[in-house]
């Protein structure tokens, strides 16, 4: 009977990294709108005219509204966009704006981009949130099992080939896992290890190996968690980086 383990059950920074990557962005098209608005004591209210909507689509199908109000402000008048839009509005339409002091081009609406800005935060905190703990689990967690397989049980795998691991995609490209096979004491049971992830191409991956005369990997299992277990790939990696 033959038993497929990951090796520590590492999960990929790859994936932390985007994770981090997508919240950190997130959360600055949600807070940078934010900090760019005018202090409410700085603000003057005043009414204003729609002037002018279009309405236009993106190239992905997404309809936008282009809105412009216009206001005297000590005799000047002012034709300035909106940054937002909301279902009512319509030409000749009052509504109620606020400029900054000192700047009556600098106009705003109260409650403008609030939600998306809500959203945009709740989804960048969520992922950033996952990002950390991807981080913790591949780095400090792969460290902590791996230091208690260590001090289990050692056996030497065959080196069985690379495996391409097709449903995974990151930026396009599929990770990779060095397979190995060996008798576990503890289980009683043929396994076939896998690896930590390389991102590299397999074919190079597998020549490197077998350029450098590698058969067999040293594999540490935690005897108290079988399944627990962390193949050396020390030695692949050290050819990577000449």
């Amino acid at each position: 009977m033959f038993e497929r383990t990951n090796s520590s059950g590492r999960l990929s920074p790859w994936l932390a990294l985007l994770a981090l990557a997508f919240g950190f962005a997130a959360l600055a098209f949600a807070i940078v709108p934010q900090l760019r608005k005018t202090p409410m004591d700085d603000r003057v209210y005043i009414d204003a005219v729609i002037s002018q909507i279009d309405a236009f689509e993106d190239i992905d199908g997404g309809k936008h509204h282009y809105v412009e109000v216009s206001y005297t402000v000590d005799g000047v008048e002012y034709v300035v966009p909106l940054r937002s839009y909301r279902p009512g509005y319509r030409v000749g339409k009052l509504v109620t704006i606020y400029y900054e002091k000192g700047d009556p081009s600098h106009i705003g609406v109260n409650g403008e981009n609030n939600l998306r800005s809500g959203i945009l935060f709740v989804f960048g905190s969520v992922f950033t949130a996952c990002g950390v703990y991807l981080v913790a689990k591949s780095t400090i967690g792969a460290w902590f099992s791996s230091l208690r397989a260590r001090n289990g049980t050692k056996v030497d795998a065959e080196y069985e080939g690379v495996r391409r691991l097709g449903w995974i995609s990151i930026n396009d490209r599929s990770p990779c896992v060095i397979l190995a096979r060996a008798f576990d004491p503890e289980t009683m049971q043929t396994r076939v290890f896998q690896s930590e992830w390389f991102m590299s191409d397999p074919d190079a991956l597998a020549n490197l190996i077998k350029q450098a005369g590698i058969t067999s990997f040293p594999v540490f299992i935690n005897p108290r968690n079988p399944k627990r277990c962390h193949i050396d790939v020390s030695a692949v990696k050290k050819l990577m980086k000449n």
